[in-house]
């Protein structure tokens, strides 16, 4: 790391913390020439997961279009804001439950209905409704009894 006063090449980390909330990690480093101290904060770039077509052929994954799906789920609930961290916490779920760094849709799919069925139950309906295969209300009260929960 260089550090941002001197731009000495070399760092001492002597704090490093994981996140509980985020896929990050929270470094203290101290410039091994000047001593100045400072904070970074570590990212896994989700850009690095592909997406596998059903044709063979892969794609860049795209957390914007993730953010946006989570966003609209959300967004009856008045809760948008929450998106980022459910997009962010459906990213770390993927990058943890596989070894290589290629997922299926249904993979990124199945992975954003567990997350956001934990979160909350409107989001998920929705969420399930916009990418799922819900088209009668016959379909809600299957997936809601699937769930464990009814409806009237």
């Amino acid at each position: 790391m260089i550090c941002p006063k001197c731009f000495h090449g070399k760092t001492n980390i002597y704090n490093s913390r994981k996140q509980k909330t985020t896929n990050a990690t929270w470094r203290r480093h101290s410039c091994l020439a000047c001593g100045f101290q400072f904070t970074t904060t570590e990212r896994v770039n989700p850009n690095l997961l592909q997406v596998a077509q059903n044709n063979g052929h892969t794609e860049g994954f795209s957390f914007p279009t993730l953010l946006l799906s989570i966003a609209k789920s959300c967004q009856h609930l008045g809760l948008k804001n929450d998106a980022y961290h459910l997009s962010e916490t459906i990213v770390a779920k993927l990058l943890r439950i596989h070894d290589s760094l290629t997922v299926s849709r249904d993979t990124i799919y199945q992975t954003a209905l567990e997350t956001l069925e934990n979160y909350n139950s409107q989001a998920y309906l929705s969420y399930l409704a916009a990418h799922g295969n819900i088209k009668s209300r016959h379909d809600i009260k299957a997936a809601l009894k699937k769930r464990g929960q009814g409806i009237n």
